[in-house]
C-alpha cells in the first residue's frame, strides 16, 4: 500500500519531470494538491531538473501567469533563491531577453519581486556581462535597477567576456563600476597581462583612474579656462600632479567628459582642428586605438599647404614616414613642431 509520503513523492516527480509539458491548469492543480493534501510547500527545492522551488521552475519556462497565481494562492516566496542564488524574477527576466523598458515593468509588477533585491541584481548583471549583452544591462539600469560595484563587481568579468568597444565606458560611466577592482589574486585589470585585456577597455580604465599626467593636464586646462600652456601650473612636477592633483580633481570622472575635455583643450590651447569622424570614435565609442596624437597629426596633414594635394592616396605612407622620423605628435602642437615635422619629410616628398 502506498503511503502518504510515497504519494507526495510520486506527485513531486511527476511535476519535476513534466513541468515544461504540462498545461497551466494541470500544473496549478498538482501544486494545490501538493500543498493541501500533503503539506509540501512550493518553496521546497525539489522541482524540475534543477531541483529548485516551483516558482523558479515556472520562471524558466516563462509561465508568468502561473507564477502570479501560485504566489497569490499559496504565498510562495518570490524573493527566495535557488542553489545558484537566483530569484524567480531574475530568471523570468533572463528568459525574456532582450527586454525593453515596458516589458521589464510588466514582468516586475506581475511577479511582485524587487528589482533591486541583491540576488536579483547580482544574477542579472552577471548574466548580462558574461553573455556580452551590456545593452540589456543598461536597459535594466534605466528601468530602476541599481548595481553597487562593492556588492556586484563587474569589471574583471567584462575583461573576460565583453568584446564591444563601448562596454567598458557603459560600465564605468553609467554603472560607476570600480576601475581599480581587484580579483582573487589582488590584481587590478591594469595589472593583468596586456593581451588579457582589450586595448579599448585598458584605455578607458586609464581614463577612469587618471594616471596619464600629460593627458590629464590637458583635461585640467579644458575644465579651467584660465589654465593654458603659459600657466604656472605647467611648472608643477609630474609626481605632484599625479599624486595630489589627479586623485582629487580628475580620478574616476565620466570618461566621455574626460575625452571631450581633452579635445576642447587641443582646440583652445594648441589650435588643433578636430575632425568630427575621428572625434566620434574617440569620445562616443571610447576607441582605445585613437589618441590625441591622431588629432594633432590629422591637423598637421590638413593645414600644411600643398602636402596632401601632392600625395593623393598616399596618406598612410606619409604617416609611417613621420613616425619613422620620430614625429609621434605626442607633445603639444606648435608651429615650430609642425615646421620640424615638415622638414623631416621634405626629402620623402
Amino acid at each position: 500500500m502506498q503511503t502518504g509520503g510515497d504519494s507526495a513523492r510520486t506527485l513531486i516527480n511527476r511535476i519535476s519531470a513534466k513541468v515544461p509539458r504540462k498545461t497551466n491548469d494541470e500544473i496549478k492543480q498538482m501544486c494545490i494538491e501538493l500543498i493541501e493534501r500533503h503539506g509540501i510547500h512550493p518553496n521546497m527545492p525539489v522541482f524540475g531538473t534543477e531541483k529548485e522551488p516551483l516558482l523558479h521552475a515556472l520562471a524558466r519556462t516563462n509561465r508568468i501567469s502561473r507564477m502570479v497565481d501560485l504566489h497569490r494562492t499559496t504565498g510562495a516566496n518570490v524573493e527566495q533563491t535557488n542553489a545558484a542564488g537566483e530569484t524567480p524574477l531574475a530568471l523570468a527576466l533572463i528568459v525574456n531577453m532582450p527586454v525593453h523598458y515596458q516589458q521589464i515593468r510588466e514582468i516586475v509588477e506581475a511577479v511582485k519581486g524587487q528589482l533591486n533585491a541583491l540576488p536579483t541584481v547580482r544574477t542579472l548583471a552577471t548574466y548580462c556581462v558574461r553573455k556580452d549583452v551590456v545593452g540589456d544591462l543598461m536597459t535594466l539600469h534605466r528601468s530602476g535597477m541599481t548595481v553597487d560595484p562593492a556588492q556586484v563587481p563587474l569589471m574583471h568579468l567584462a575583461a573576460l567576456h565583453c568584446k564591444g568597444r563601448y562596454s567598458g565606458m557603459q560600465l564605468l560611466d553609467q554603472l560607476w563600476q570600480d576601475p581599480m577592482e581587484r580579483d582573487a589574486q589582488g590584481r587590478t585589470i591594469l595589472e593583468l597581462p596586456e593581451d588579457a585585456v582589450s586595448i579599448h577597455l585598458r584605455s578607458q580604465l586609464l581614463d577612469a583612474v587618471g594616471n596619464s599626467p600629460d593627458h590629464d593636464m590637458a583635461v585640467m586646462m579644458a575644465f579651467h579656462k584660465r589654465l593654458g600652456r603659459r600657466s604656472k601650473l605647467q611648472s608643477l612636477s609630474v609626481d605632484l600632479f599625479r599624486n595630489f592633483i589627479i586623485p582629487h580633481a580628475v580620478r574616476h570622472v565620466n570618461i566621455h567628459d574626460v575625452r571631450e575635455a581633452r579635445l576642447q583643450a587641443l582646440e583652445s590651447n594648441e589650435g588643433v582642428t578636430i575632425k568630427r569622424s575621428v572625434k566620434s570614435e574617440y569620445v562616443n565609442l571610447g576607441d582605445g586605438e585613437v589618441t590625441l596624437a591622431d588629432f594633432r597629426r590629422e591637423h598637421f596633414l590638413d593645414v600644411t599647404p600643398g602636402l596632401l594635394s601632392s600625395l593623393r592616396g598616399r596618406k598612410e605612407m606619409l604617416k609611417k614616414q613621420l613616425t619613422s622620423n620620430g614625429f609621434l605628435f605626442d607633445e603639444p602642437y606648435t608651429a615650430d613642431y609642425a615646421k620640424r615635422a615638415l622638414a623631416s619629410i621634405e626629402a620623402y616628398l
